[in-house]
């Protein structure tokens, strides 16, 4: 397998921002037993953070190898999801998270909110308010008591009447 030459992208976690860093070390592997894939260590040329960086090799093209885009394995992305979560809910939580990365803390606490609605819809509960469908969700096991008083926390920063928002 070709050794990457050229820098790569990826966003470093401490400066926020997608930076192009030069592969520094590496290492290929053929995980599972037979799909390769390549690592890459590298520093944030800003902040000189460490950065880990994951690429899947698609195949040839012709005579060109064909590898997925860098993704940051180090430091851990924010919004790893269990691939489990709906549709929904998951487009959700990523808008929270990018309005949380842009400082748009009003808004990121109004996709929280929406965040936790999709939850509760996602398992067919649909109380008259937010706060029904959270104690709903709580009565059926569905989240537990610390669960429900973080959620809680949200919905009410969530809405647009919040005093401290």
């Amino acid at each position: 397998m070709e050794k990457p030459s050229k820098p790569f992208l990826v966003e470093c976690r401490s400066c926020q921002a997608v930076v192009s860093t030069q592969r520094m070390a590496g290492y290929s592997a053929l995980i599972d037993g037979d799909i390769p894939q390549r690592f890459s260590f590298g520093m944030c040329p800003q902040c000189s953070s460490p950065l880990l960086v994951g690429e899947e090799w698609y195949g040839n093209q012709g005579e060109v190898e064909v590898w997925s885009d860098p993704y940051r394995l180090y430091p851990p992305p924010d919004d790893i999801l269990s691939p489990g979560i709906p549709k929904g809910v998951r487009q959700s939580h990523s808008e929270a998270l990018r309005c949380f990365k842009a400082q748009a803390h009003s808004a990121t606490a109004i996709m929280c909110r929406r965040t936790l609605e999709r939850a509760c819809a996602e398992h067919g509960i649909n109380e008259q308010n937010l706060a029904e469908s959270l104690a709903a969700m709580k009565a059926e096991g569905l989240i537990e008591a610390r669960m429900l008083e973080w959620a809680d926390a949200l919905r009410i920063a969530g809405k647009p009447s919040c005093p401290w928002r």
